[in-house]
């Protein structure tokens, strides 16, 4: 089965989604392919390694100046635009986002093209892309009892941390 790992910019989120996607090919023998930003960690720890990776002009809202917000905001249809070309090439059962600012589009293009999406949320308290993804997707995953209530508690699955 194919899937999509979508996030980064962050080791947090990148780390989890690398996890995720060893286990899911050493037990299951999936092809997963990591949707990412040419400016997160996730550029300098997946090349070299045996890891499909592409990635999208998504940029960071937070923390940002003014100006940079506004960037962030007008590289979101570019963003979609890309993630969609990367979903329909690569064709994935599902699209995981595991949070970070390339998660929101690749979450978004997948539920255009009427793919199943789920959300992993590894922190106790979500952070701003996946709160935004609750209303996107089908399936959530949290690491916490805790961070279950921030989510839709029928479509809510605790993990706990590995």
């Amino acid at each position: 089965m194919r899937c999509v790992i979508a996030g980064g910019g962050t080791g947090g989120h990148l780390f989890r989604g690398l996890r995720l996607q060893k286990h899911s090919q050493r037990e299951n023998g999936n092809e997963v392919l990591f949707i990412g930003t040419e400016r997160g960690i996730e550029v300098r720890v997946l090349t070299g390694e045996k890891f499909l990776l592409r990635t999208i002009s998504a940029k960071p809202f937070k923390g940002r100046s003014l100006l940079g917000k506004v960037e962030a905001v007008w590289s979101i249809p570019r963003a979609i635009s890309e993630a969609l070309s990367i979903l329909r090439d690569f064709r994935p059962a599902f699209v995981l986002g595991v949070g970070g600012y390339a998660s929101g589009p690749a979450l978004l293009a997948a539920m255009l093209l009427g793919m199943k999406r789920a959300v992993h949320e590894q922190n106790m308290v979500p952070g701003m892309t996946n709160r935004l993804l609750r209303w996107f997707s089908h399936r959530f995953f949290v690491s916490f009892d805790e961070t279950k209530t921030m989510f839709p508690e029928r479509r809510t699955f605790v993990t706990g941390i590995r």
